[in-house]
């Protein structure tokens, strides 16, 4: 089993250009993550036996003029007709400016023909869902362009810094989730080899999370819709997800941002309100409060996070406050520096004005 698994990641670092080490490593992983293309995964047997990268078919195109025609425009499109039009045109000309070949469009009977579609298609090549086949050709001189539903590619946070969730572990480590993926922070902003897929670490959690955060104990809880889980590190506890009316009574479903300040004191926030979760209370949750008491701070919340040092900090649509808990105050800054709200990109994730304006 070792052999096989080893010939495996052989195999999947030379496809890659990577040092075929036959281990795992940062850089192999990171590989692993990258959305797939077209072609299909090579079975144990082709492990030995499939060598080629690639083949000459030994057909070519008979003339230097080739027409083509969108034979079927995608039904599901945020693009129009036109658009889709200029999109290709523009694809044709880069591909003729490297060869000898001259390409027009044609209402009519074409050299090349290019369709849309969206699972089983007639080729026994079906596109298998969003982040899996885009799509795939025909050799000439019968050329046809066949295109799936469009991939998900991770978020650029330095060009939109709104996220999901962000929470502290106890080792210091910063994790921010956006949609199905999420990053490390470092001071020096993402770690690399970053972002990954949300299931690559925890496997049962869903997309699209509406908060988090981790307690002093390592206990991750995760709250989406009318449900959270619990992580311990990578483990799910049993009986997870629960509904947050069940574990949390009193505290609303589809809630904006939570966070943890204590071993028994929890905050949670929606809209221009917030409730205070105290454990130890007999009633755990006295009403909602209205977002006025904390100043300046508005809703509408990406999340909430608490540091050790005694600070919480609003995140909202890019920017962010510091809240001083001893002082109860938005924290003052000196004279000379940028007072709050500050933009999310620059301080957190180390985002050049450059790559903020790409």
């Amino acid at each position: 089993m070792k052999a096989m698994v080893k010939a495996a990641l052989t195999n999947f670092q030379k496809f890659f250009g990577l040092p075929p080490t036959g281990k795992m490593d940062g850089a192999t992983e990171k590989a692993m993550q990258l959305p797939r293309c077209a072609e299909k995964d090579m079975s144990p047997d082709e492990l030995h036996t499939r060598r080629r990268r690639y083949a000459h078919w030994g057909e070519r195109w008979s003339k230097r003029h080739l027409s083509y025609r969108i034979h079927k425009y995608s039904q599901k499109s945020l693009l129009s007709r036109a658009a889709v039009d200029e999109e290709m045109a523009l694809a044709f000309a880069a591909w003729a400016s490297v060869t000898d070949l001259v390409f027009r469009q044609v209402s009519e009977k074409a050299d090349i023909n290019i369709s849309f579609f969206r699972g089983e298609h007639g080729d026994g090549t079906p596109f298998d869902g969003k982040g899996n086949m885009l799509g795939h050709a025909n050799r000439p001189p019968g050329g046809m362009l066949l295109y799936g539903p469009r991939r998900h590619h991770p978020p650029d946070l330095c060009l939109n810094s709104s996220f999901d969730a962000i929470f502290e572990n106890p080792d210091g480590i910063i994790y921010v989730l956006q949609g199905r993926y999420y990053w490390k922070l470092s001071p020096d902003g993402f770690v690399n080899s970053y972002p990954l897929l949300i299931s690559h670490h925890w496997a049962e959690l869903p997309g699209d999370m509406d908060a988090a955060f981790a307690t002093s104990s390592g206990t991750t809880y995760f709250f989406k819709g009318t449900k959270y889980w619990v992580y311990t590190y990578t483990r799910l506890h049993p009986g997870y997800p629960k509904l947050i009316s069940e574990g949390w009574p009193g505290i609303p479903s589809d809630i904006d941002a939570a966070t943890w300040y204590t071993s028994s004191v929890f905050y949670f926030f929606k809209e221009d309100v917030y409730w205070i979760y105290d454990s130890r209370q007999p009633s755990s949750v006295n009403g909602s409060r209205p977002m006025t008491e904390w100043g300046n701070i508005a809703g509408d919340l990406d999340d909430v996070m608490y540091i050790r040092s005694g600070y919480m900090y609003f995140f909202s649509k890019g920017h962010y406050y510091r809240f001083n808990c001893k002082t109860k105050l938005v924290d003052s800054v000196w004279p000379d520096q940028q007072h709050y709200p500050r933009a999310v990109a620059p301080w957190w994730f180390r985002c050049s004005s450059k790559e903020t304006k790409a």
